[in-house]
């Protein structure tokens, strides 16, 4: 593996780029500073709402993808770390990476906080190599994502469903042990892992997970 490691930050829904102390900014801080010097922090911001994210997710997944690519085609190992809408964003990058035989671009691992994404989706990246290793911080009782189970039954045939894998983050680990690991906790909510005393501590715990030693 490339010493040189590179974590995309990627939001979900409803979330101000222009902001500079959103969540992104903040985790991208908490990389900067807590991490050694070869790994870097690379934030992948974004606006949409729940009604027009379907809209433009294929085009922001093509921009995500050449930038992850620029990077892999370095010599840098790619990791990402998504919220909510951001995960199926990973989801899309990774297939379509695999989909293109782009054999540089192999996601090392993402981190997938309160996944709004299908659980086929991550099911084939692993099957097909395109990740290698996913962690899921997700929660059985997170109130946005059962609410996105329903959209997904009811809207979907109009594009307009969202994912829940976050609800079942241990049936996805327990048909790839080893590969995908579940982190969730029921006590909590769809943003409680960015609070701002939370925070800090799921960097740490990604850091930890993905074996980086926090000076």
């Amino acid at each position: 593996m490339s010493r040189r490691v590179v974590y995309f930050i990627l939001n979900g829904i409803h979330t101000n780029p222009a902001q500079t102390d959103g969540w992104v900014d903040e985790a991208a801080t908490l990389l900067n500073r807590q991490t050694p010097d070869y790994v870097k922090p690379e934030k992948f911001e974004y606006y949409t709402t729940a009604l027009t994210r379907r809209l433009f997710q294929a085009r922001r997944a093509e921009k995500l993808l050449h930038k992850a690519h620029g990077y892999a085609e370095d010599g840098w190992t790619v990791r990402m770390i998504g919220h909510s809408n951001g995960c199926d964003l990973i989801a899309r990058v990774a297939l379509a990476a695999a989909k293109k035989e782009i054999p540089t671009l192999r996601l090392d691992s993402v981190h997938l906080i309160a996944p709004a994404a299908e659980d086929a989706d991550f099911a084939q990246a692993v099957q097909c190599g395109a990740i290698s290793r996913v962690h899921i911080y997700g929660s059985a009782n997170d109130k946005a994502l059962l609410a996105a189970g329903l959209s997904a039954k009811l809207l979907n045939f109009v594009g307009l469903g969202f994912g829940s894998l976050g609800l079942r983050g241990k049936a996805l680990a327990d048909r790839f042990p080893g590969r995908v690991f579940d982190h969730s906790r029921d006590h909590y909510g769809h943003s409680t892992w960015l609070g701002g005393l939370a925070l800090p501590g799921t960097v740490r715990e990604i850091l930890e997970h993905d074996e980086i030693l926090i000076p």
